[in-house]
Protein backbone atom coordinates (compact mmCIF):
# COMPACT_ATOMS: atom_id res chain seq x y z
CA UNK A 1 0.00 0.00 0.00
CA UNK A 2 0.87 3.51 -0.87
CA UNK A 3 0.23 6.54 1.13
CA UNK A 4 0.35 9.69 -0.97
CA UNK A 5 0.03 13.02 0.66
CA UNK A 6 -0.11 16.30 -1.51
CA UNK A 7 0.58 19.53 -0.24
CA UNK A 8 -1.90 22.53 -0.34
CA UNK A 9 0.63 24.60 -1.41
CA UNK A 10 1.22 22.95 -4.57
CA UNK A 11 -2.67 22.86 -5.21
CA UNK A 12 -3.74 26.21 -4.51
CA UNK A 13 -2.42 29.45 -4.70
CA UNK A 14 -1.64 29.65 -0.83
CA UNK A 15 -1.83 33.57 -0.76
CA UNK A 16 -5.09 33.97 -2.60
CA UNK A 17 -8.05 32.32 -0.87
CA UNK A 18 -10.21 29.55 -2.20
CA UNK A 19 -7.84 29.56 -5.11
CA UNK A 20 -7.33 25.98 -6.34
CA UNK A 21 -4.23 25.51 -9.28
CA UNK A 22 -6.50 22.71 -11.14
CA UNK A 23 -3.13 21.80 -13.65
CA UNK A 24 -1.08 21.26 -11.19
CA UNK A 25 -3.74 19.12 -9.11
CA UNK A 26 -4.58 17.16 -12.33
CA UNK A 27 -1.02 16.61 -12.91
CA UNK A 28 -0.43 14.76 -9.28
CA UNK A 29 -3.52 12.82 -9.82
CA UNK A 30 -2.59 11.83 -13.44
CA UNK A 31 0.94 10.23 -11.90
CA UNK A 32 -0.27 8.75 -8.56
CA UNK A 33 -3.00 6.50 -11.05
CA UNK A 34 0.17 5.10 -12.41
CA UNK A 35 0.57 3.30 -9.02
CA UNK A 36 -1.23 0.08 -8.65
CA UNK A 37 -2.64 -1.61 -5.84
CA UNK A 38 -4.09 0.15 -2.55
CA UNK A 39 -3.20 3.63 -1.65
CA UNK A 40 -5.10 6.27 0.20
CA UNK A 41 -4.80 10.05 -0.95
CA UNK A 42 -4.46 12.66 1.59
CA UNK A 43 -4.02 16.61 1.13
CA UNK A 44 -3.29 19.88 2.62
CA UNK A 45 -5.78 23.02 2.60
CA UNK A 46 -3.76 25.73 1.25
CA UNK A 47 -4.98 28.94 0.49
CA UNK A 48 -8.71 26.92 1.63
CA UNK A 49 -7.92 26.19 5.24
CA UNK A 50 -4.53 28.36 6.43
CA UNK A 51 -6.08 32.18 5.55
CA UNK A 52 -9.16 31.47 7.50
CA UNK A 53 -7.80 29.67 10.46
CA UNK A 54 -5.53 32.57 11.49
CA UNK A 55 -8.52 35.14 10.80
CA UNK A 56 -11.15 32.92 13.02
CA UNK A 57 -8.27 31.92 15.29
CA UNK A 58 -7.68 28.57 15.37
CA UNK A 59 -7.47 26.24 16.68
CA UNK A 60 -8.33 27.39 19.86
CA UNK A 61 -11.14 27.63 22.68
CA UNK A 62 -14.97 27.59 21.31
CA UNK A 63 -16.66 30.78 20.78
CA UNK A 64 -18.56 32.93 18.55
CA UNK A 65 -16.13 33.76 16.38
CA UNK A 66 -14.19 30.25 16.19
CA UNK A 67 -17.75 28.46 15.74
CA UNK A 68 -18.21 30.66 12.63
CA UNK A 69 -14.17 29.92 11.74
CA UNK A 70 -14.91 26.17 11.88
CA UNK A 71 -18.05 26.48 9.47
CA UNK A 72 -16.05 28.47 7.35
CA UNK A 73 -13.36 26.23 7.09
CA UNK A 74 -14.97 22.62 7.11
CA UNK A 75 -17.17 24.22 3.86
CA UNK A 76 -13.77 25.41 2.32
CA UNK A 77 -11.78 22.13 2.76
CA UNK A 78 -14.79 20.42 1.67
CA UNK A 79 -15.22 21.94 -1.63
CA UNK A 80 -11.17 21.45 -2.51
CA UNK A 81 -11.72 17.95 -1.46
CA UNK A 82 -14.57 17.16 -3.73
CA UNK A 83 -12.78 19.09 -6.52
CA UNK A 84 -10.00 16.31 -5.97
CA UNK A 85 -12.30 13.19 -5.59
CA UNK A 86 -14.24 14.75 -8.74
CA UNK A 87 -10.88 14.45 -10.66
CA UNK A 88 -9.99 11.49 -9.57
CA UNK A 89 -13.72 9.61 -10.72
CA UNK A 90 -13.02 11.77 -14.17
CA UNK A 91 -10.02 9.61 -14.61
CA UNK A 92 -11.66 6.29 -13.69
CA UNK A 93 -10.72 6.09 -9.47
CA UNK A 94 -13.53 5.45 -7.24
CA UNK A 95 -12.64 7.76 -4.86
CA UNK A 96 -13.95 8.73 -1.78
CA UNK A 97 -14.17 11.84 0.67
CA UNK A 98 -13.27 11.42 4.03
CA UNK A 99 -13.18 14.33 6.71
CA UNK A 100 -11.37 14.56 9.87
CA UNK A 101 -14.55 16.78 11.31
CA UNK A 102 -16.72 13.47 11.18
CA UNK A 103 -14.31 10.50 11.97
CA UNK A 104 -13.77 11.03 15.15
CA UNK A 105 -12.76 13.64 18.41
CA UNK A 106 -9.25 14.31 19.26
CA UNK A 107 -8.16 14.08 16.14
CA UNK A 108 -8.76 9.87 15.79
CA UNK A 109 -9.34 8.51 12.69
CA UNK A 110 -12.08 5.76 12.13
CA UNK A 111 -9.53 3.60 10.85
CA UNK A 112 -12.20 0.59 10.43
CA UNK A 113 -13.92 2.86 8.05
CA UNK A 114 -11.15 2.96 5.77
CA UNK A 115 -10.48 -0.83 5.91
CA UNK A 116 -14.13 -1.12 4.79
CA UNK A 117 -13.42 1.21 1.82
CA UNK A 118 -10.60 -0.59 0.99
CA UNK A 119 -12.15 -3.90 1.14
CA UNK A 120 -14.91 -3.15 -1.53
CA UNK A 121 -11.92 -1.78 -3.69
CA UNK A 122 -12.76 1.95 -2.86
CA UNK A 123 -9.90 4.75 -2.89
CA UNK A 124 -10.15 6.90 0.76
CA UNK A 125 -9.40 10.71 0.11
CA UNK A 126 -8.74 12.19 2.99
CA UNK A 127 -7.98 16.18 3.91
CA UNK A 128 -6.73 18.35 6.93
CA UNK A 129 -9.70 19.85 8.46
CA UNK A 130 -11.06 21.39 11.55
CA UNK A 131 -12.44 18.83 14.08
CA UNK A 132 -14.10 19.35 17.37
CA UNK A 133 -11.82 18.37 20.58
CA UNK A 134 -13.30 17.83 24.47
CA UNK A 135 -12.18 20.24 26.46
CA UNK A 136 -14.22 23.37 24.77
CA UNK A 137 -11.71 23.26 21.89
CA UNK A 138 -11.73 23.33 17.99
CA UNK A 139 -8.86 21.35 16.77
CA UNK A 140 -6.92 21.67 13.40
CA UNK A 141 -5.62 17.98 12.73
CA UNK A 142 -3.54 18.67 9.82
CA UNK A 143 -2.68 16.09 6.54
CA UNK A 144 0.90 15.14 7.45
CA UNK A 145 -0.35 14.57 11.18
CA UNK A 146 -3.27 12.39 9.34
CA UNK A 147 -0.47 10.32 7.23
CA UNK A 148 1.47 9.69 10.11
CA UNK A 149 -1.99 8.04 11.73
CA UNK A 150 -2.39 6.04 8.61
CA UNK A 151 1.28 5.23 9.15
CA UNK A 152 0.96 3.83 12.26
CA UNK A 153 -1.79 1.61 11.30
CA UNK A 154 -1.30 0.15 7.72
CA UNK A 155 2.59 0.19 7.94
CA UNK A 156 2.57 1.40 3.91
CA UNK A 157 5.35 0.37 1.61
CA UNK A 158 5.87 3.98 0.82
CA UNK A 159 4.62 7.34 2.08
CA UNK A 160 5.19 10.03 -1.32
CA UNK A 161 5.13 13.67 -0.43
CA UNK A 162 4.22 16.10 -3.19
CA UNK A 163 5.22 19.46 -1.90
CA UNK A 164 6.20 23.52 -3.05
CA UNK A 165 10.00 22.50 -3.02
CA UNK A 166 12.39 19.94 -4.83
CA UNK A 167 12.69 18.23 -1.33
CA UNK A 168 14.82 18.61 1.99
CA UNK A 169 17.30 21.27 2.46
CA UNK A 170 19.97 22.15 4.47
CA UNK A 171 18.09 25.09 5.21
CA UNK A 172 15.21 26.90 3.83
CA UNK A 173 15.83 27.38 -0.10
CA UNK A 174 13.24 29.71 -0.30
CA UNK A 175 15.20 32.56 1.79
CA UNK A 176 18.81 30.97 1.57
CA UNK A 177 19.63 31.31 -2.25
CA UNK A 178 22.90 28.70 -1.33
CA UNK A 179 20.55 25.52 0.30
CA UNK A 180 21.49 22.42 -0.87
CA UNK A 181 19.41 19.42 -1.76
CA UNK A 182 19.78 16.65 0.65
CA UNK A 183 18.98 13.40 -1.69
CA UNK A 184 18.67 11.75 1.76
CA UNK A 185 18.27 12.80 5.85
CA UNK A 186 21.44 12.58 7.61
CA UNK A 187 20.87 16.30 9.54
CA UNK A 188 17.92 18.54 10.31
CA UNK A 189 17.10 21.49 8.58
CA UNK A 190 16.26 24.78 9.95
CA UNK A 191 13.03 26.12 8.41
CA UNK A 192 11.61 29.85 9.07
CA UNK A 193 7.83 29.75 9.64
CA UNK A 194 5.57 30.06 6.46
CA UNK A 195 3.11 33.04 6.17
CA UNK A 196 0.04 31.78 6.25
CA UNK A 197 1.13 27.98 7.44
CA UNK A 198 -0.59 27.18 10.76
CA UNK A 199 0.65 23.43 10.86
CA UNK A 200 4.07 24.51 11.40
CA UNK A 201 5.33 24.56 7.79
CA UNK A 202 8.54 22.80 6.24
CA UNK A 203 10.33 22.49 9.91
CA UNK A 204 7.22 20.90 11.25
CA UNK A 205 6.73 18.53 8.23
CA UNK A 206 10.17 17.26 8.88
CA UNK A 207 9.92 16.25 11.80
CA UNK A 208 6.67 14.61 11.29
CA UNK A 209 8.30 12.62 8.50
CA UNK A 210 10.82 11.05 10.57
CA UNK A 211 8.33 10.06 12.62
CA UNK A 212 6.62 8.27 10.17
CA UNK A 213 9.71 6.54 8.35
CA UNK A 214 9.37 4.52 11.42
CA UNK A 215 6.27 2.87 10.52
CA UNK A 216 7.14 2.05 6.59
CA UNK A 217 10.09 1.42 4.33
CA UNK A 218 10.29 4.55 2.02
CA UNK A 219 9.45 8.26 2.21
CA UNK A 220 9.60 10.31 -0.74
CA UNK A 221 9.41 14.09 -0.83
CA UNK A 222 9.47 15.65 -3.91
CA UNK A 223 8.55 18.86 -5.97
CA UNK A 224 4.70 18.63 -6.78
CA UNK A 225 4.72 20.68 -9.84
CA UNK A 226 6.87 17.91 -11.11
CA UNK A 227 5.02 14.88 -10.21
CA UNK A 228 6.80 12.82 -12.62
CA UNK A 229 9.59 12.71 -11.16
CA UNK A 230 8.52 10.44 -8.61
CA UNK A 231 8.53 7.68 -11.80
CA UNK A 232 12.35 7.96 -11.95
CA UNK A 233 12.90 7.44 -8.05
CA UNK A 234 15.31 4.59 -8.87
CA UNK A 235 17.54 7.28 -11.13
CA UNK A 236 20.86 8.67 -10.39
CA UNK A 237 19.35 11.59 -11.66
CA UNK A 238 16.13 11.46 -9.66
CA UNK A 239 15.35 15.22 -7.81
CA UNK A 240 13.85 14.68 -4.53
CA UNK A 241 14.73 13.36 -1.24
CA UNK A 242 14.46 9.72 0.01
CA UNK A 243 14.03 8.41 3.53
CA UNK A 244 14.73 5.16 3.35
Amino acid sequence: MIVFKIGGSVITKKDEYRTSRKDALRQILLVITQFPGKKIIVHGGGSFGHIKAKEFELPGRITENTRMGYAVIHRDMTELNQLVVSMLIEMGVPAVGMSSATLGLEGKISYDHIGNLFSRGLVPVLYGDVYPMRGGRFGIYSGDTIVHDLSIRYKPGKVIFFTDVDGIYDKDPKTHPDAKLLRTVDLKPQFGTIQNDVTGGMGGKFSTIQKIRLHCKEVYLLNGNYPERILEKRRKAFIGTVIS
